[in-house]
């Protein structure tokens, strides 16, 4: 995939981060979809579908505003006003209008009339059309549904390269994997922020504190209090980060100050994780779902993580850290 998103297609006109903004939240919201249809009860099977109709009508709308099309004009678009702008072009829905109005009727009887749906055909009729509908859509935009992921709206290659392994450990449910990327991929994104924002002078003094003070209660005493300050700086979500750490202490990250093995191949590191989660599995310690629930927690701040720390460069920081590691190498 190119980094300049150019398989999306010329024909899309529109400012191109905003499209595949539109697609990821699209994809986003299809499998949260999914991820309660994991163990379903009826009641989630409802709320699966509402947000299948939801992702399906973004997509469709998305495909109606590049080829510039305007349905006819009311208050509201809905889902089967987009499709039969469309479906004229593209024979697909055309074919599946009548499946596509029972799912959307479906949906409309839970979500107005509190009617659940029949469990059985979400997951057997519902879930393949939209599924397939969805790549159909997606294909007419330039973009197969299988490729539309979070990852695209990472602009560093080699943090994007580490959210995406996560993202495809996940799909393939080796939670494991995606657990261990996940946590390499925040050590790194939080690595790479400590060298565009550093300049307060708490790294210089936290070596001192260490160091050279006599006092073991100074020293814990001001070491949590750098810890606060580090995610203050950082600009993390407390809460975010305390459900990270649960994770991360597992691998042997117990705090945010922990520094990331920059001179480590990331393949020993990765595996390196996966071994102590897998420790804590045969112990009873994790289960399977509890891992695919960390993930899918913390996926989002993990990324918002990465694309605010991009935001954050600075000109006169990057220059005074590239030339101390010019000087380190020498």
């Amino acid at each position: 995939m190119s980094s300049d998103l150019g398989c999306i297609g010329n024909a899309l006109k529109d400012n191109i981060e905003s499209i595949v903004f539109r697609l990821v939240n699209t994809k986003a919201t299809y499998e949260v979809a999914l991820s309660l249809l994991t163990n379903p009860t009826p009641i989630d099977g409802g709320i699966a579908l509402v947000l299948v109709d939801n992702a399906l009508e973004a997509l469709l709308k998305l495909l109606v505003d590049k080829k510039a099309k305007s349905p006819k004009e009311k208050a509201r678009v809905y889902l089967m006003d987009l499709i039969n702008c469309l479906s004229p072009d593209v024979e697909f829905l055309e074919g599946q209008k009548l499946s596509l109005l029972r799912l959307h009727n479906a949906r409309n009887a839970f979500q107005h009339d509190g009617i659940i749906p029949n469990l059985d055909s979400v997951l057997h009729e519902y879930i393949p059309l939209a599924e397939d509908t969805l790549g159909v859509v997606s294909k007419e935009l330039g973009l197969p549904w299988e490729e539309v992921s979070l990852s695209l709206l990472i602009r560093d290659q080699k943090t994007k390269g580490l959210f995406e392994k996560a993202e495809k450990a996940f799909e393939k449910k080796d939670y494991l994997t995606a657990t261990a990327y996940s946590v390499y991929t925040f050590e790194h994104v939080k690595d790479d922020s400590r060298n565009r924002i550093s300049g307060s002078g708490i790294a210089f003094s936290r070596f001192s504190v260490t160091y050279g003070a006599t006092s073991q209660a100074v020293i814990t005493y001001l070491t949590k209090l750098d810890e606060e300050i580090e995610t203050f700086k950082l600009g993390l979500d407390y809460m975010d980060l305390r459900n990270y750490l649960d994770m991360a202490r597992l691998v042997g990250i117990d705090s945010i100050l922990c520094q990331f093995p920059t001179r480590e191949k990331e393949e020993v590191t990765i595996n390196t994780y996966r071994e102590k989660l897998k420790n804590e599995l045969k112990n009873n310690i994790l289960t399977q779902d509890s891992l695919r629930n960390w993930y899918v927690k913390m996926r989002i701040p993990i990324l918002k993580f990465a694309l605010r720390t991009e935001r954050a460069w600075r000109l006169s920081t990057e220059m005074l850290n590239e030339a101390v590691r010019h000087a380190l190498e020498e």
